[in-house]
């Protein structure tokens, strides 16, 4: 809900530049800041807390609020922790074929959860992923905003179509590997065209949004995607240098 309230209150200042709003952003966004996991031994590293030791999918749009807060008042340290999150822990995510929550524990194991998976979990981190586009001018996030797009079309765990582009519905939601909610609610809907709008704009993420997802080890940390031209897009966990890397193969 933080990040909702940065983002409209950023509407709100593009139009009527108020000190006090400007103040009340530069709050909110230090606290989401310091709310970040920033131990890089951990898997979850540069992960957005939703709420205590949780973090959720659906409206976790730290990084796109902080991405275009950091360019709106050129802050680098608000900028910065958008990356730490879209340069790690939405590439774990990407290689887990996305998930929908994360409870830390004190003992050593998580608890993850995989489904329900809903565009409201997607639609965030394509736009994160946009706002780091236009902040940093790296093609590889609007790249990887495609990407993460073509959940909807069937790169995900159900390798279902979650949009129907004949009647522009969006479906409720994937429950398991098997099934999927054809309901279509308003939510559903409206976060699957906002999140195809999202690419629209941005050619370079509607070419990447047509890639197929080819592979996903979960042992090894990589998902593999191919494009029409046979061109591949890997998002891997390299162990020699403990950090997580992403490379195009011809």
């Amino acid at each position: 809900a933080t990040a909702e309230v940065i983002l409209a209150l950023l509407d709100y200042y593009s139009i009527s530049p108020d000190r006090e709003v400007k103040e009340m952003i530069e709050k909110l966004a230090e606290g989401l800041v310091q709310f970040q996991v920033r131990d890089s031994s951990s898997p979850f590293y540069g992960m957005h807390l939703s709420w205590r030791n949780c973090w959720h999918a659906w409206g976790n749009a730290q990084t796109e609020a902080l991405a275009k807060a950091g360019r709106i008042f050129n802050n680098t340290s608000w900028i910065e922790s958008a990356k730490l999150e879209a340069d790690n822990f939405y590439l774990f995510l990407i290689s887990r074929k996305f998930l929908h929550s994360i409870e830390l524990h004190s003992e050593e194991f998580p608890s993850i959860r995989v489904f329900q998976q809903i565009s409201y979990g997607i639609r965030p981190m394509v736009s994160g992923f946009i706002q780091l586009y236009i902040t940093t001018g790296d093609e590889r996030y609007a790249k990887l905003a495609g990407l993460t797009a073509s959940w909807l079309r069937g790169n995900n765990p159900a390798h279902s179509n979650m949009y129907d582009p004949k009647t522009g519905r969006g479906y409720d939601g994937i429950d398991n590997k098997d099934k999927i909610n054809k309901n279509s609610g308003a939510e559903s809907t409206i976060e699957a065209l906002m999140t195809l709008m999202e690419i629209s704009d941005n050619p370079i993420s509607l070419r990447y949004f047509y890639y197929d997802l080819e592979s996903v080890n979960e042992i090894k940390r990589y998902a593999l995607y191919k494009g029409v031209d046979a061109q591949e897009f890997r998002v891997d966990w390299d162990d020699m240098i403990k950090r997580w890397k992403v490379e195009e193969l011809k």
